[in-house]
């Protein structure tokens, strides 16, 4: 730190200090080279310098400490504070200022939504529907149940004999046999399609 930085760091500590006397158990008194209050406690040594517990510039320190910490928790915050500052009621305010923390909002968000992606991601989750015809020769005729993932766009083939509900719900059974139970199946309104869903929402 510069010795301008030194200066004006200096000087506003004691315009907090001014502006709010020291109510704290913890004794304290005056530097008389420097000019500043600090605290005088049982370690020997160690006199912090004190900041009133409702200046903006205490809140101020906190939010720097925070993001130099990378935005640690409360106590990864707190240590590099007690080592040169004394805040009554320090954990609180801390707690306060990492909770307004924009960044920490939006982290907590971004991981909420990863958690969100990674669900999608998985295999089967979310399944389409949808059957076409088959044509062996002239005579005879098969058809073809696709199913479809909408996340990954994987496909499954089953053939069927017929078009009809109890043949597509052989297949749906199969499938989930085979792949497990999706959580959603999104299909259009056929016949052999809405059949199969009133008996399974029955």
């Amino acid at each position: 730190m510069t010795e301008e930085l030194q200066a004006a760091e200096k000087f506003w500590i004691i315009q907090a200090q001014v502006a709010q006397a020291s109510k704290s158990d913890v004794g304290s008194r005056k530097d008389e080279e420097e000019g500043v209050l600090r605290c005088v406690g049982r370690v020997p040594h160690h006199h912090p310098l004190f900041l009133p517990r409702n200046s903006k510039l205490a809140t101020l320190i906190i939010q720097q400490v925070h993001e130099q910490m990378l935005h640690g928790g409360v106590s990864t915050t707190m240590c590099p504070m007690r080592e040169k500052y004394w805040i009554p009621k320090l954990r609180l305010l801390t707690k306060k200022v990492i909770r307004n923390c924009i960044a920490q909002i939006l982290f907590c968000q971004f991981s909420e939504l990863n958690c969100q992606t990674l669900l999608l991601l998985q295999e089967w989750i979310l399944l389409g529907l949808s059957t076409t015809r088959l044509r062996i020769s002239t005579t005879s005729k098969a058809y073809i149940a696709l199913f479809t993932c909408t996340s990954t766009h994987a496909v499954h083939l089953k053939l069927c004999r017929y078009l009809s509900a109890q043949e597509f719900q052989r297949a749906l059974q199969e499938f989930v046999a085979r792949r497990g139970c999706p959580q959603n199946i999104v299909s259009d309104n056929g016949k052999t399609f809405v059949a199969t869903g009133k008996r399974y929402q029955s």
